[in-house]
């Protein structure tokens, strides 16, 4: 007689039959939506895509599971799971500002914000997690470039929280304080700007779309930034500022 035992490992049921001298084992993974699981007076049945096992009562050598109402409303929940899409929400957000006024240049890992103010910026994406799928920083060029025309070279430092210590003034260098290594999330460094009109009134700008960065971890959707410049530059002239605009791509885990 062909005899069955039937355990349970995570989310599979794993039966081993023996019928004489030969031995097979067959698994069954719950957690999908095409396996059925039934219990009769004096059998128990197990179905997937491939197989059907009806088993007797008498055929059973250990226990099919301790708890079979149990496994029913897991296996249900896991049905449930496994046969949702995995969806998102992509949304677009802004966030602009107008640097300092003045030629002061930049040099490698300053900060590029407006002016004295120390609040550190933020992007409300609407949600606690999720991934930034798209990136572009632009600078309006009210005012002609100094020349030799240097260009930004610039990264974007995020952030789950804020902190007095992460609060810093345009032209400030970047904090460094190990302390904040829990709140930050990682950095994404865009390279370059480009210039529509070299020296003249345009735009100069960057834009990143082959990216998935992940956050978790916000309060309140908020995604704390820094724009850090990686070069030695100038963005301003006497007497001018320049408007910076920050866009991003956010895919909310909703």
């Amino acid at each position: 007689m062909k005899t069955y035992a039937i355990s349970q490992i995570g989310s599979c049921l794993v039966i081993t039959s023996s019928d004489g001298d030969k031995e097979n084992i067959d698994l069954f993974n719950l957690f999908t939506h095409r396996v059925e699981l039934s219990k009769s007076a004096t059998s128990i049945i197990l179905q997937n895509e491939f197989k059907i096992l009806n088993i007797k009562a008498a055929e059973l050598t250990s226990p099919v599971i301790l708890n079979y109402t149990a496994l029913k409303t897991q296996l249900a929940i896991w049905q449930t799971a496994a046969s949702q899409l995995v969806s998102g929400k992509l949304i677009k957000v802004l966030d602009s500002f107008t640097t300092a006024a003045g030629a002061t240049a930049y040099t490698a890992g300053d900060i590029i914000t407006s002016g004295a103010s120390s609040a550190q910026r933020w992007l409300n994406v609407g949600c606690n997690s999720g991934y930034l799928v798209g990136l572009n920083l632009e600078f309006e060029v009210s005012a002609t470039l100094t020349t030799p025309v240097i260009l930004p070279n610039v990264n974007v430092r995020f952030f789950n929280e804020t902190d007095a210590s992460l609060n810093k003034a345009d032209n400030v260098a970047r904090e460094v304080v190990w302390a904040n290594n829990s709140r930050r999330l990682g950095s994404i460094s865009l390279g370059a700007l480009v210039a529509d009109v070299v020296g003249g009134v345009g735009r100069i700008h960057v834009n990143s779309d082959d990216i998935r960065f992940a956050f978790a971890g916000l309060t309140d959707g908020k995604l704390y930034y820094s724009i850090e410049s990686n070069n030695n530059t100038t963005l301003g002239v006497a007497g001018f500022g320049r408007p910076c605009s920050i866009r991003c791509k956010i895919d909310q885990n909703v």
